[in-house]
């Protein structure tokens, strides 16, 4: 079937990780096609009058790579994969294998200015480096580390050496991530002093090398897989909403399938009183759309939640480790005056959207706008 179809400015012809089911032909106006990477575009071609869209599905049901949003008011043609298929292998053969090698020079072509594009991100640890510098932390932690009672020690030179021989990584990269796991608690440094009175950090104590090596194959695994990669953009409120079941459920047994249950209505009073958060359905969305799984059971006793608190546990840690690099990549450095969000509360009222503190009785937050509890 093929008809006209009119965009407005703004709107998404089709997103970034959905199976397109159409060839476009662009008529008038202008399409970007772009990724979100870390919360900002990277935008990967404008598409003009005369040009395709859509063109991957045409010889594979496979999913877009990218968002294509109309930049001004725009008209396509869209043409269904099942109409133009029939007529484009009812062709001779000499045009197949041209039109097969044109799609394909385009699809290409598309991924490898993605690929220089994202290449160019300057930010002291952007996305495509966060596996590998914390990758080599945890490998080399383990295979360098000496074994103590509740750590591996590994010599600072030896991972700053290693890391850069072996994984090409710089020394200010590698510094900055051991920054980051000092800040969050995850390893601790010995220093020494030099014959001139100088201290230098001599000796990296790693709490859980296969942890920091877990975060890293996480990382990796959602950073390229196809389509969305939601799990790795940190949401405040997803982080907050995490972390604070993992709390409210400390110590309740799993059942025989792993799932922690947790009576709905004291969960209600305790997410008020304590991370002062009204729980909404819209809340237990969005940890689905994040990739957290949240059921609701009725059962005699009353009304549940159900979770995967060991899941929950490790997603929120995770997110913690990329809420503070977010924060390296925004200031341009690991800001070791700061203290980790979830050291915020002691006392203080802190919202749960943008973590910033708020006086108690206000019912707005005044950075972001948030409602409060009352």
């Amino acid at each position: 079937m093929e008809n006209l179809k009119e965009l407005k400015k703004g709107e998404v012809l089709f997103k970034e990780g959905q199976v397109v089911e159409s060839f476009y032909l662009v008529k008038s106006g202008r399409f970007s096609l772009y990724q979100e990477r870390s919360g900002h575009r990277v935008e990967v071609a404008n598409v003009v009058a005369g040009q395709v869209l859509g063109e991957h599905g045409l010889y594979q049901q496979s999913k877009s790579l990218f968002t294509a949003e109309s930049a001004v008011p725009s008209v396509v043609l869209e043409v269904s994969f099942k109409v133009l298929k029939p007529r484009v292998e009812g062709s001779d053969a000499l045009m197949k294998l041209f039109l097969k090698g044109v799609m394909g020079l385009l699809h290409d072509s598309r991924g490898q200015v993605r690929s220089m594009k994202l290449e160019m991100d300057n930010s002291p640890c952007p996305q495509k480096m966060v596996a590998r510098v914390f990758g080599l932390i945890g490998v080399l932690g383990n295979h360098f580390g000496k074994r103590e009672a509740d750590s591996v020690a590994v010599s600072w030179n030896s991972l700053r050496v290693y890391g850069y021989r072996m994984f090409l990584e710089t020394v200010d990269r590698i510094r900055g991530a051991l920054d980051l796991l000092q800040k969050l608690g995850y390893v601790e440094f010995q220093f020494s002093q030099t014959e001139e009175g100088e201290s230098v950090l001599d000796v990296i104590k790693i709490k859980d090398p296969q942890f920091i090596e877990g975060f890293a194959d996480f990382y990796q695994f959602h950073f390229y897989k196809s389509g969305p990669n939601e799990i790795i953009h940190v949401d405040p409120m997803a982080m907050t909403l995490a972390k604070a079941l993992v709390e409210l459920s400390e110590g309740l047994a799993p059942d025989f399938k792993g799932a922690t249950q947790l009576p709905y209505e004291q969960l209600l009073s305790d997410l008020k009183a304590r991370y002062r958060i009204d729980l909404k359905a819209t809340h237990l969305d969005l940890l689905e759309k994040k990739g957290l799984l949240v059921q609701r059971k009725s059962q005699d006793k009353g009304l549940l939640l159900s979770i995967d608190r060991q899941e929950f546990a490790k997603v929120s840690a995770y997110w913690q480790i990329i809420h503070e690099i977010d924060q390296w990549n925004a200031k341009g450095f690991v800001d070791l005056e700061e203290k980790k969000s979830d050291e915020k509360s002691g006392g203080a009222c802190i919202c749960p959207d943008c973590q910033v503190e708020f006086t108690e009785g206000q019912k707005f937050c005044g950075n972001c706008g948030f409602k409060l509890v009352a």
